[in-house]
């Protein structure tokens, strides 16, 4: 598994709502998000300590994914087989001898 990212969290009241503030590293800097805990201030603290864990929760799950999908390829198609679909995609659009050069670069160059 991977490395359990380090968070700290706090409650902060704002114009009447409360709000976690989560601060975490990310890429060798100090962040801090502000998510809405949805209560007003003056609520019971066990509710907000339980509202408080949840919204935590759902921000390391998000934080988690976004390093996941940082990780993945967007695709699994490969640089020759995007081009050759292109280049028949584009073939009417351009002159014989303009696609001829493309043809060559791709099919000489690229598939090797």
């Amino acid at each position: 598994m991977g490395v359990r990212k380090t968070l700290a969290a706090s409650v902060q009241a704002k114009k009447g709502r409360l709000y976690a503030v989560i601060q975490f590293k990310e890429n060798g800097k100090n962040k801090s998000v502000w998510r809405t805990l949805d209560l007003p201030e003056g609520t019971a603290k066990s509710k907000v300590n339980k509202k408080l864990r949840e919204v935590v929760n759902k921000f390391e799950e998000d934080l988690a994914e976004r390093e996941k999908k940082k990780d993945t390829p967007d695709c699994d198609i490969t640089i020759f087989s995007y081009m050759t679909e292109w280049l028949e995609k584009t073939r009417q659009n351009i002159q014989i001898s303009t696609y001829e050069s493309y043809h060559g670069m791709i099919y000489g160059k690229i598939q090797r």
